[in-house]
């Protein structure tokens, strides 16, 4: 069950009212800590799981408000929800800083090559899958565009079973692992080539289709848990637990709004930007994906 906490801050009502369509008071902006297995999609009304026993993020958070892009249903950490369009907006422009944490697998701790790999631009191809007739040909992949240099460092490298600090997060990367792979033993997977674990923050302007996923399939490391814990100036302060969720406070808010003012004016004497630039553009929804959502293009 979602966790309601109270605002970060409360900010005094202005000495004048503001006309309604720039209220801010109007509007709610969310933080939630999404766990791994949600969906980031609205359900119909009265669903609380899709066809494949799948809950939504939206059962998690107060109503009124649509999630600010998406999270594949494997990845946890901070997804963000508004009634605010300019909100929506600004974090989607692609001015606005995400960061990931990644925690891989490998034979010890990763190369500098691999860690190089993460920050470099790579072509994204992304393909917006639908029902067709039997015997249709199959859908053409959209054109490849290139994402954004990002930054890349290693946060701590350890082995299950050698390393004193096995916490609770170990753990979990851990028992999926041991899902994975048909129920191995910690011991077992301590001493394969698998053994090592490696986190490593990964920070981007974007979050194109499966953007680090894809990252860091290129640097040839297996991914075994990927968790999102800051967008700008937000992050999972307040809701430390999967399903928690606090309202942000003004400050927040405007902080959001004010990294997308500084970078439209810094945008003014160069060629603006395309739609396809938008972050969270499309996502696959194959039927065969486990991680993706149902469908559709991001509000």
């Amino acid at each position: 069950m979602a966790t309601l906490a109270p605002p970060a801050d409360t900010a005094p009502p202005p000495a004048a009212a503001e006309p309604a369509v720039d209220d801010q008071r109007n509007h709610r902006t969310f933080a939630l800590h999404k766990p791994r297995g949600y969906l980031s999609v609205r359900l119909p009304h009265g669903k609380v799981c899709d066809e494949l026993g799948r809950p939504s993020a939206y059962n998690l958070v107060p109503p009124g408000c649509s999630a600010v892009g998406r999270l594949d249903m494997d990845t946890s950490g901070l997804l963000i929800f508004t009634s605010d369009p300019r909100v929506h907006k600004c974090i989607l422009s692609g001015d606005m800083e995400k960061v990931y944490v990644a925690t891989v697998g490998g034979t010890g701790a990763i190369a500098q090559d691999a860690l190089t790999s993460l920050q470099e631009p790579m072509a994204i191809t992304r393909i917006r899958w639908k029902k067709r007739a039997e015997g249709a040909p199959a859908p053409e992949p959209a054109p490849q565009r290139f994402t954004k240099p990002g930054q890349a460092r290693v946060l701590r490298s350890w082995r299950l079973g050698e390393s004193s600090d096995m916490d609770e997060r170990a753990e979990m990367v851990w028992r999926r692992s041991r899902r994975e792979k048909g129920g191995i033993s910690l011991q077992e997977e301590a001493h394969s080539e698998d053994g090592w674990l490696t986190e490593v923050e990964v920070r981007i302007n974007q979050g194109k289709f499966h953007q680090v996923r894809q990252l860091v399939q290129r640097a040839r490391l297996r991914m075994r848990h990927l968790e999102r814990v800051g967008i700008g100036e937000i992050n999972l302060d307040g809701i430390p637990n999967p399903g928690d969720v606090r309202q942000l406070g003004a400050t927040e808010v405007a902080s959001i709004l004010t990294v997308a003012a500084v970078a439209a004016g810094a945008a003014a004497t160069v060629t603006s930007r395309t739609p396809a630039d938008a972050d969270d553009a499309l996502v696959c929804s194959s039927a065969g994906c486990g991680r993706c959502d149902n469908a559709v293009a991001a509000p």
